[in-house]
């Protein structure tokens, strides 16, 4: 088409930045990437569950959630500690806001964050679920505490395979930070500021091409 034919005569618009090493970049959603762990410092915190199941007399429950570590063939990492949230008496939508905290150098094997939640009993402690998180999501959160990405995720049957009637869900807030991947996200950055100012000027020139174009045929 003839607009089509302004276009490619005019100005041409700048290529996408490349970016160094396993990295993804999307214009106002900046993610990185990464398949290990590297220097750094991790943070999860396990916020509440909602609506899970009623095990006790009067529509409620008492619950409360261990959390633990397994790599990624499953086997519990002794080098991380085992946790376990306070019994929250009486709710079905348990606040815990607990933290689990732990350092990361690319030597660390820990895959998934295994959390199994339970109503706490006189004799035998109920199953409410489990969450298996993947430790990747980590790797593409922001890397700022006040921008820590909120994830919800549902009970399903706990690490045993245990568990019947599971309701609910789990929130998590994550937060994962390395110098290393600081750096790339500056980078990043960067790169597509200059990206995005090329941009705009292409469209400016554009628009002045055309303006010039069209005046140039209409005294045709």
């Amino acid at each position: 088409s003839r607009q089509d034919a302004l276009w490619f005569s005019g100005p041409l618009p700048p290529k996408r930045p490349q970016y160094d090493g396993d990295l993804a970049a999307k214009k106002g959603d900046l993610e990185i990437i990464s398949s290990q762990w590297n220097e750094g410092h991790a943070k999860i915190t396990l916020k509440g569950a909602k609506d899970v199941a009623a095990k006790d007399r009067g529509g409620t429950s008492d619950p409360y959630a261990v959390l633990f570590f397994v790599d990624k063939d499953g086997n519990e990492l002794k080098n991380l500690p085992k946790t376990k949230t306070k019994v929250v008496k009486k709710t079905v939508n348990p606040v815990w806001d607990f933290e689990v905290e732990f350092k990361t150098n690319k030597e660390t094997t820990a895959r998934y964050l295994i959390v199994d939640f339970f109503d706490k009993d006189l004799l035998s402690d109920d199953v409410l679920g489990g969450v298996k998180l993947d430790l990747g999501l980590l790797w593409s959160c922001p890397r700022k505490e006040s921008q820590s990405q909120e994830r919800s995720f549902k009970l399903k049957e706990n690490h045993e395979g245990k568990g019947s009637n599971i309701t609910g869900e789990a929130v998590f807030e994550l937060f994962y930070t390395a110098p290393e991947i600081e750096k790339l996200s500056k980078e990043i950055e960067e790169k597509q500021k200059i990206f995005d100012a090329q941009v705009e000027e292409v469209e400016r020139a554009q628009k002045e091409f055309e303006i010039k174009e069209k005046a140039r045929f209409e005294k045709k």
